[in-house]
């Protein structure tokens, strides 16, 4: 099982109990990538992130700033039991946005999935809203292929370019 990865300017690694406060303060806010929790589903959520890793053997790996060591994200493969699919997940906080972090961590965790798992293809679920992952999407060159309702919500469906045209 691989635990870490990096990037240029990013370490991703296994969440840890010191990640909770900022993973709490940023789902006490209103966002277009996750719902207002309270602290208790915050723990629960990342109980869920870290369970994953013990039951797949693999997750979301948790974003930190190489140079500052600060927690910005998440980012990784993303398969619970009522996924009809794995995919390549990525949320970052407020303040991380819009420096290419999303499309450099997911690039790697890409790499890790095809070489690694040995994944054939992946996808990425992305609200309709969500206008920012969507360039993410498509700065990895995935596709749009099928709208998904899924909690509550209306998903566009990307695949990202199968495993022998990213490895090749």
């Amino acid at each position: 099982m691989i635990s870490e990865l990096e990037t240029e300017r990013l370490r991703l690694r296994q969440f840890c109990p010191d990640d909770f406060d900022e993973f709490a303060a940023f789902h006490k806010t209103e966002d277009k990538n996750t719902s207002v929790i309270s602290g208790g589903e915050a723990w629960d959520r990342l109980a869920i992130y870290i369970g994953h890793w013990q039951l797949r053997g693999f997750g979301l790996f948790a974003l930190e700033e190489k140079l500052s060591h600060a927690f910005i994200g998440w980012c990784g493969p993303w398969y619970p039991q009522y996924y009809e699919m794995p995919e390549i997940a990525w949320t970052l906080f407020p303040q991380a946005r819009g420096k290419g972090y999303a499309t450099e961590a997911a690039i790697e965790v890409r790499k890790h999935i095809y070489s690694d798992l040995g994944w054939d293809n992946v996808v990425s679920f992305i609200a309709d809203d969500n206008v920012a992952s969507k360039k993410v999407a498509q700065r990895l060159e995935a596709k749009w292929f099928m709208d998904f309702h899924m909690l509550g919500k209306q998903w566009g469906v990307y695949r990202h370019p199968s495993a022998a045209q990213v490895l090749n």
